[in-house]
């Protein structure tokens, strides 16, 4: 009777391994399948917040100065267009250019963009915005996009 009951503890302790077993494996493979999500994930939220964070500081600080459009035209293709108007500005000084509409880059809807780059011909007058840390960016309108948010919400 003894040996049966052995061989009967023994069995049990065998299947108890084998289902801790089990459950790694299932946890280990769990793990190597949800890793590079979690990985896309915060490169995403890290990527989503810095934009949000260089957006909201641009337009914030960003100084005042003179500009003067030297060229405005639309660009893209299919359902993607944005806006390139060159400027050049002067602070500090020296005398630099720039084609950036916004304090971040941004497509949009043929007609939308086409409305903006209406805005702006050869010889305007217009004021840019410099940012202070880096007086090589500049930009011409104050606008808060979503897109960083919606690459946050994608994380």
């Amino acid at each position: 009777m003894a040996g049966k009951r052995d061989d009967s503890e023994e069995q049990q302790l065998v299947s108890e391994s084998l289902r801790e077993a089990h459950a790694g494996c299932l946890f280990a493979m769990l793990m190597v399948m949800t890793l590079p999500f979690a990985i896309l994930a915060t490169i995403f939220v890290s990527l989503g917040m810095r934009e949000a964070n260089r957006q909201a500081r641009l337009n914030r600080t960003a100084l005042e100065v003179p500009a003067t459009i030297l060229s405005s035209s639309l660009r893209g293709e299919k359902k993607s267009y944005w806006p390139e108007v060159e400027f050049s500005y002067r602070h500090a000084g020296e005398t630099r250019t720039s084609d950036q509409m916004w304090a971040i880059a941004e497509l949009g809807a043929e007609a939308r963009m086409r409305e903006v780059v209406g805005r702006y011909s050869e010889g305007d007058e217009r004021t840019a915005l410099v940012d202070p840390d880096n007086p090589s960016f500049a930009f011409l309108e104050r606008r808060w996009s979503i897109m960083p948010y919606v690459t946050i919400a994608i994380g």
